[in-house]
């Protein structure tokens, strides 16, 4: 059997879901998203890298395998494929859903009903390739504000901004979960995770929220 367990933001499980893991062969995806090693540790896992799970998973799907993602097991076409590969197997495949940070955007004031294609940007990126501004402009052109999730690989906020340039008018959402969680308007230093949004126009009631925070210093 195949368990996609999500971590959510905040890296806790329920006791009825560790006990149900207990017996499995358990894994925490370091591909899609950052992980502490302390988390790793917690669950008594085993890490998972990119070649375990789009090539070695499908190899053993025999045996009873948990994965533990951060966020929600379903976001990442990464695990969407372990999924729909077990189902057309015949293998038994449970889900345990979590939060994540789709669940965190609007407490920049902006409507989740307004969000266009995410946009992931890998680490090899540089400024000569532009298809993730294309899909920002896109999302821009339709009235959509983007979220930018950018690869586990980049360490910092400035590392990431010295290779992809997204304007100075964004929404930084850092480290939400952790004790030192940042969600501020403009660029923000801060080390993985973190993630971007490029705003569209904002309506009347997205402008009314924004400046409600802004004023009481939840956005700086």
């Amino acid at each position: 059997m195949i368990y996609l367990v999500g971590l959510g933001l905040y890296f806790e499980l329920p006791d009825r879901i560790i006990r149900e893991i207990r017996e499995f062969e358990r894994y925490v995806d370091i591909y899609t998203s950052y992980v502490p090693e302390s988390i790793i540790d917690r669950y008594e896992a085993m890490p998972a890298d990119r070649e375990f799970l789009e090539n070695g998973i499908f190899k053993v799907m025999d045996r009873n395998i948990a994965i533990l993602i951060p966020g929600d097991p379903l976001f990442a076409t990464t695990h969407s494929a372990i999924y729909f590969e077990a189902i057309r197997r015949g293998i038994r495949v449970r889900v345990f859903h979590n939060s994540s940070i789709i669940n965190a955007i609007s407490r920049t004031g902006l409507s989740p009903y307004r969000f266009g294609r995410v946009v992931s940007v890998a680490s090899w990126v540089n400024m000569g390739i532009r298809s993730y501004l294309d899909n920002i402009e896109q999302n821009r052109r339709n009235g959509l504000h983007t979220l930018v999730l950018p690869d586990p690989m980049f360490r910092d906020t400035d590392e990431f901004f010295s290779k992809v340039d997204l304007g100075e008018e964004i929404f930084t959402l850092a480290r939400v979960g952790y004790e030192d969680e940042i969600i501020a308007y403009g660029r923000v230093y801060s080390t993985k995770p973190f993630a971007f949004i490029v705003p569209s126009e904002l309506n009347h009631y997205e402008r009314e929220f924004v400046d409600i925070l802004k004023k009481h210093s939840f956005l700086k």
